[in-house]
């Protein structure tokens, strides 16, 4: 009878081992994906990353209000902490080595969103009226959000690589990747008409001035 439990127990853990989780996200998506969709992938990602953790571990978890709690001010920041938290954990338990520095990630962070605003560059003008002026202001304003929304992608792909460990300690290689998914590509459409949108903004400044 041990010797059949035994069995079944080296049979589990085998089944364990077998699996293959279509988890990997590879840097190159995460980067291109979030400058085409004027970073709107990076909600996606958050979203897609808590159902994977759900899928894998059966917690109780909602990936959809964790990523839109991304949207609401200082808040954001919480759940991102804990966001990477829970999967630091299961690397922990797991004995998977990482370099999920909280504080340091969370300070880059905080200042990339701050500077990542998602203000229309036209409600300035509201007030100051089209103007060379007004107009360089906004580029000037672009510009800071571009590089926010740069920084935050960087911090993001850099949590990503230490998920990407964990998958590979459990799958043993990092041969399935995720999909795309369809919210994937319906947000990076959106984006490249809100950059089309923000590009005709100043082309048509400059060719009728």
């Amino acid at each position: 009878m041990a010797a059949r439990q035994s069995d079944d127990a080296t049979g589990g853990m085998a089944a364990v081992a077998s699996q293959t989780y279509g988890y990997h996200i590879s840097t190159p998506r995460i980067v291109v994906l979030s400058i085409i969709s004027f970073g709107l992938y990076l909600f996606y990602w958050l979203y897609r990353t808590w159902d994977q953790y759900r899928e894998h571990t059966g917690a109780n978890v909602h990936p959809v209000w964790h990523a839109l709690a991304m949207l609401v001010p200082v808040y954001g920041w919480f759940r991102f902490y804990a966001h990477c938290k829970a999967y630091r954990d299961l690397m922990e338990e797991n004995g998977v080595p990482h370099n999920l520095n909280m504080a340091p990630i969370l300070v880059i962070l905080i200042i990339a969103t701050a500077a990542w605003s998602p203000v229309p560059t036209q409600w300035l003008n509201n007030y100051l009226g089209e103007s060379g002026i007004s107009v360089m202001i906004d580029l000037i304003m672009d510009g800071v959000s571009l590089a926010g929304l740069l920084v935050a992608t960087v911090v993001v792909c850099r949590v990503q690589a230490n998920f990407n460990r964990y998958w590979a300690a459990v799958d043993g290689a990092l041969t399935y990747r995720a999909r795309y998914g369809k919210g994937a590509v319906a947000l990076a459409v959106l984006g490249a008409i809100l950059w089309f949108t923000v590009a005709g903004y100043y082309i048509g400044y400059y060719l009728t001035n």
